[in-house]
């Protein structure tokens, strides 16, 4: 019974951006004790004595992965070897899920105790849950070996977003390439060694560099995922600090969106870049009609055509505020606070450059769009659940135009910037900013319009 309610947990995408809302983890199916009898299991081999030097974790992050992928285009065969440490505290059991296509997954190491592995499922795409069990009395962090195999996207995936071909890898979480802890909160830093034959060029949200035999990713700023791009037909174009890799056949101007990545880039940093700016980004647009998504300094985009207008303007300045508005966990009720800001801050964007009608004409289009709409609050005390689509990116916007309009637009600033640059990952930190900031009665005001 546990173990089918977490099947169904598992059937929803985290990152993708969709309609479709994520619903909320049942923290006692997240152990396999709870659930049926796990279809194969196996216990971990300790394969040393003792530890090697623990890799520094920098603050914000709970793990290092250290990878190696070597990856056959043509036959989709994909070789992944994990090494990771996790800063723990104290727990003693976690769940992790991979894709369903790999085989001969092995988890070794000298902290663990037993590893059991069962099919599930993820966004409707079959999985595996790998729960693995840690000795509670081992000194230090945990540190342990995942490897496994297997033929990998040959037959494509749900969101389309995840592929491997001749010409482009692109690999995200949402494709469990990687093992992905199912608390869904736990953030990584990363360094992985990717083996590919012939000549390719990649982007993550982090640095890139040619290796024999293929490329390293590294990613020092902590991250929910580990994304990558792997391009051996692409057209380039760079301006200033972004660069713009073109996957599509055809040639097009791509003069437009360096200059809306300028723009975006200069008004966020003005506003929120003090003390850690914006740096430059990457932005790869796909020959795919949907799925476009951001990684801090990473933007995938759709095939945008050669239209670039407001609506692309907003889209584009959205990605890049995620720099700062990502702090909420993703898989709560908090995850309005990551999405709607960033997305208000982008229609602020627009107001600046496009003026007030064409920001006013958007957030009359948004109130239109969910009139009609039997939609949950966006936030009481208590609640836990991960808001649907509409009440992230519409109802919540409205929300935060009702706070502007409350507090007027230089004391809203303010209460942007404090969300922008300080650690205000829960809407109480954020109503206490607003209470300091506007007063108790703008903060009521607020509290009562967000529980509507």
């Amino acid at each position: 019974m546990c173990c089918e309610l977490m099947r169904r947990i598992m059937s929803v995408p985290l990152f993708w951006k969709t309609g479709v809302p994520i619903t909320a983890l049942v923290g006692a199916c997240l152990t396999l004790s709870a659930c049926d009898k796990p279809e194969s299991s196996a216990i971990a081999n300790n394969v040393s004595d003792a530890k090697v030097a623990a890799p520094v974790i920098p603050d914000g992050a709970s793990y290092f992965y250290d990878g190696e992928m070597r990856v056959d285009p043509e036959s989709h065969q994909v070789d992944l070897t994990w090494d990771l440490t996790l800063q723990h505290a104290g727990e003693t059991q976690i769940s992790y899920l991979l894709n369903g296509e790999f085989e001969n997954i092995t988890v070794t190491g000298p902290d663990i105790t037993d590893v059991q592995i069962e099919p599930s499922e993820f966004f409707l795409n079959e999985a595996s849950l790998v729960t693995v069990s840690f000795n509670p009395e081992a000194e230090g962090p945990y540190q342990f070996n995942i490897a496994y195999s297997g033929q990998f996207l040959d037959e494509g995936i749900d969101p389309p977003i995840n592929s491997i071909s001749s010409s482009k890898i692109e690999l995200t979480v949402d494709s469990l390439w990687l093992p992905f802890d199912t608390r869904f909160s736990e953030r990584l830093v990363a360094e992985v060694d990717v083996f590919v034959d012939g000549d390719w060029s990649g982007v993550t949200n982090g640095q890139v560099e040619e290796i024999d035999g293929g490329l390293r990713f590294i990613l020092d700023r902590p991250n929910l995922d580990i994304p990558i791009i792997l391009m051996s037909d692409y057209r380039q174009t760079e301006s200033g600090d972004y660069k713009i890799y073109d996957t599509r056949e055809g040639e097009y101007d791509l003069a437009p969106l360096a200059d809306m990545a300028g723009y975006c880039t200069n008004y966020l940093n003005e506003l929120y870049g003090d003390p850690v700016p914006l740096p430059g980004a990457s932005i790869v647009i796909n020959q795919r009609e949907d799925s476009g998504y951001a990684r801090q300094s990473l933007i995938a985009l759709t095939d945008i055509g050669e239209e670039y207008d407001a609506d692309l303007l907003q889209f584009v300045c959205h990605e890049l505020a995620h720099f700062w508005s990502l702090k909420g966990n993703p898989s709560t009720v908090e995850n309005w606070l990551n999405e709607s800001f960033a997305d208000y801050v982008a229609n602020m964007a627009v107001r600046e450059r496009e003026g007030e009608d064409a920001f006013e004409a958007r957030m009359a289009r948004y109130a239109a769009r969910i009139e009609s709409q039997d939609l949950p609050p966006i936030w009481t005390e208590g609640q836990t659940t991960r808001p649907p689509y509409a009440v992230s990116y519409r109802k919540g916007p409205l929300a935060i135009q009702y706070l502007e309009e409350l507090a007027g637009r230089e004391v809203f600033a303010e209460i942007m910037r404090r969300y922008m640059v300080e650690t205000i990952d829960t809407t109480p930190k954020l109503l206490d900013i607003v209470e300091q900031e506007a007063g108790p009665e703008i903060r009521q005001a607020f509290q009562d319009r967000l529980a509507e």
